[in-house]
């Protein structure tokens, strides 16, 4: 695990539907926009033979997010699904 629990990676929102990955994982979800607020669901699938990632050595699992929408970027919280003591904090930026 990295020791000072940052990770990157790449994110794409588009039609209501989240896509992307990073080293470890890909991600699929679906997200919903009302007013400037996002909410949705991310899932994470490991495309490696030993994966980790902030939360442990996983193989997949499942993340609730949600935050205020800018025009050039966004600050969503999120948590495990089957465990929301466990948070994230993503921070993204628009690329055009």
């Amino acid at each position: 695990m990295n020791p000072r629990n940052i990770d990157g990676g790449v994110l794409e929102f588009c039609d209501n539907k989240i896509r992307g990955g990073d080293s470890n994982f890909h991600y699929l979800g679906d997200f919903d926009l009302d007013e400037g607020v996002l909410s949705g669901e991310l899932k994470a699938v490991s495309h490696e033979n030993k994966p980790h990632c902030l939360f442990g050595f996983l193989n997949q699992f499942s993340i609730y997010l949600y935050g205020n929408v800018e025009s050039s970027q966004m600050d969503l919280t999120g948590y495990l699904a089957n465990n929301p003591t466990i948070k994230i904090k993503l921070h993204c930026t628009k690329i055009d």
